[in-house]
């Protein structure tokens, strides 16, 4: 979006919102219709075997509690994203860079096999031949 309005194409800003919308659509529907509804056709739909209107207000303010948090959450994580991608970039450091975890998960066999690699074979039989007597 911001190459294409940078670019003074807006055409292209307006496809791409567009496209998303129609997506958005889409798949909604998809999942309304995978997810909400009752059996094969003929037999009773979920909609009508039980309204969401009719349920206790006991059941209801309980499911109301978690999906309140969670949409405050995810508004949250998209008006302030910078928290959630500075720890998706540590991560990802941590990930391109394994040196520290390497070395605190196998600390002290990974530094015996460096001495080994850095020790000519023969020298390397004799100080464990030593180190068993």
């Amino acid at each position: 979006m911001e190459a294409s309005l940078g670019g003074s194409h807006g055409w292209l800003a307006f496809a791409i919102l567009l496209t998303g919308f129609l997506t958005t659509i889409a798949m909604g529907r998809v999942w309304a219709h995978a997810f909400w509804r009752g059996g094969p056709i003929g037999t009773e739909d979920g909609r009508d075997a039980a309204p969401l209107n009719q349920l206790a207000f006991s059941v209801a303010s309980k499911a109301f509690v978690p999906l309140s948090a969670l949409v405050v959450l995810i508004c949250l994580i998209g008006l302030f994203p910078s928290p959630i991608l500075s720890v998706a970039r540590i991560g990802a450091n941590s990930l391109l860079q394994p040196d520290r975890y390497v070395e605190s998960v196998f600390g002290t066999a990974r530094q015996q096999m460096l001495e080994r690699e850095q020790t000519p074979d023969s020298e390397y039989e004799a100080q464990q031949e030593g180190a068993h007597q």
